[in-house]
């Protein structure tokens, strides 16, 4: 009964898809932020300086990426859950590989940056790590590093959104911002409404790699920003000759006390180089990428390494954009010892709220990322884990979370953003075809529903029905065989007496 159900409601899907005469495209690609915490504010921080209310694009933003996160589940695959990808995920949803290391700090680390986790040198942290694609398009071979350190010290920070799920760990979530691919010409300079910045920074020359990767460390957007290009689309860049490592984790994080500066980070690894010079999709497929990093694991252990570079006077913490390019300091080396089950980094949380006080995301867009991530991870049934061994344990139970759940939340969603799509309409402000057709289709989708729930009540009847008759003919069955049972039983008494 499930399984008809699901195949109409799939079916359902691909009749509201014709019915909003738009193309299924699986490569949705979000940006999400939004939130705020309990702790102390830094001094930095002053979220008096934004022209909008904060709260509010918490709600939009998080509506939009549910409507997406539930969209991947129940239009790309038609229902239920294909066998190797039991959690949708909207943003970066290939698991291109999940690895597990150590990572040690700098043993030479300038006393400025001995704070926090990088306190200790020469200090190791399991780590697991999950690889995935930027996505921004099918031919865009930058890397989403996902990384989560465990036993880290100092006090984990308890938000204001939601009871800390983990403790003793620290997520860092890093993928190339746009400013980052644009100063390296790989595409060229996308309709996006940069910080002038950013803007700047991205057609700068720089005489090395990791000036360039400090210059442009900043997604250039505040949170109005992160809705407005998730509404739009985002642009395609293509860079086929190789995978890229280098992933900012783009905002501010505090490093210390809240009156001491401020810090950004970003990883650098390996050039793995491959075949995808034509075919850009099969560069970034899961078949493809595993192809060519087991080839370059093989042969050596792979490492990535931790950068940070402190606040200049003039940075800023609140709105988010580039800061003035400085020498960045190593902080530490990620070393990959293991290839690990994918299923365990498809059912972990990476969220950059996992952390010690010390290094908290600041500002709107560091706020904006931790009730986001949190609501859309407890949609999809992710699970916390505060070892590497909780975490494999996690990936091996593998849960997937209820379907119907998902539905009704991506009803509301879109109900949610309706608003958004009446008034871009209004304006005649274009919108991005995947957000037009999800929120069509989830709209669309009760009345659709209508016609189901009119075959299921007969179909229902029925079923009581036969079974109403199948357990009458047993009870028919049991009192006869009763009855037949203790007539044999009064006849043997009478052979027995004779």
């Amino acid at each position: 009964m499930f399984q008809q159900f699901a195949v109409f409601t799939g079916m359902s899907f691909l009749i509201a898809e014709s019915a909003c005469g738009l193309t299924i495209q699986t490569n949705i690609a979000v940006l999400c932020a939004v939130g705020t915490g309990s702790v102390t504010a830094h001094v930095s921080e002053n979220p008096g300086l934004l022209d909008y209310d904060e709260q509010e694009r918490i709600s939009e933003i998080t509506a939009v990426v549910r409507l997406a996160q539930a969209a991947r589940a129940f239009i790309s695959f038609g229902g239920p859950f294909l066998e190797d990808l039991s959690i949708p995920r909207a943003l970066h949803p290939k698991t291109l590989g999940c690895y597990s290391g150590t990572f040690t700090v700098n043993q030479q680390l300038k006393k400025l940056f001995k704070k926090g986790i990088f306190c200790t040198p020469g200090q190791s942290y399991d780590t697991m790590m999950r690889l995935s694609e930027r996505n921004f398009e099918n031919k865009d071979t930058a890397l989403a590093v996902s990384v989560k350190m465990f036993n880290v010290p100092g006090n984990t920070i308890q938000p204001e959104f939601a009871l800390a799920d983990e403790s003793g760990t620290m997520d860092f979530l890093s993928f190339a911002p746009m400013a980052l691919s644009t100063s390296k010409d790989i595409h060229s300079m996308p309709k996006a409404h940069f910080t002038s910045a950013c803007e700047h920074a991205a057609h700068q020359q720089y005489d090395d790699a990791l000036t360039r990767v400090v210059a442009t460390n900043s997604l250039g957007f505040n949170t109005t920003g992160f809705r407005d290009e998730l509404l739009n689309g985002l642009p395609d860049y293509n860079n086929p000759k190789f995978y890229e490592f280098t992933a900012p984790g783009q905002v501010a994080y505090q490093f210390g006390n809240t009156t001491e500066p401020t810090y950004k980070w970003f990883w650098t690894g390996p050039k793995i180089p491959n075949a995808c010079l034509s075919n850009g999709a099969e560069c970034i497929s899961l078949v493809g990428f595993t192809k060519h990093f087991a080839e370059a694991f093989s042969q050596t252990s792979m490492e990535l390494s931790l950068w940070g570079n402190l606040q200049g006077k003039n940075d800023s913490v609140e709105l988010d954009t580039c800061w003035a390019p400085t020498t960045p300091e190593l902080l530490g080396k990620l070393v990959l010892s293991k290839t690990e089950s994918p299923y365990m980094c498809e059912h972990a949380r990476f969220n950059p709220w996992h952390s010690p006080e010390e290094h908290r995301p600041l500002g709107n867009v560091g706020r904006a990322r931790g009730p986001v991530m949190r609501a859309v991870q407890e949609a999809r049934g992710a699970l916390p884990c505060n070892s590497l061994e909780e975490c494999r344990s996690n990936g091996e139970s593998r849960p997937s979370p209820s379907r119907f759940g998902l539905l009704f939340s991506a009803l509301g969603a879109a109900w949610r953003i309706f608003p958004l799509i009446r008034k871009r309409f209004s304006t005649k402000e274009t919108m991005d075809n995947e957000v037009n057709l999800m929120a069509c289709i989830l709209v669309f989708l009760p009345f659709l529903l209508i016609p189901a729930c009119c075959c299921c009540i007969p179909l229902c009847r029925q079923f009581c029905k036969e079974y109403e008759k199948r357990k009458g003919h047993e009870k028919r069955d049991a009192e006869a065989g009763g009855l037949l049972d203790a007539k044999e039983g009064k006849k043997e008494g009478v052979l027995l007496d004779e």
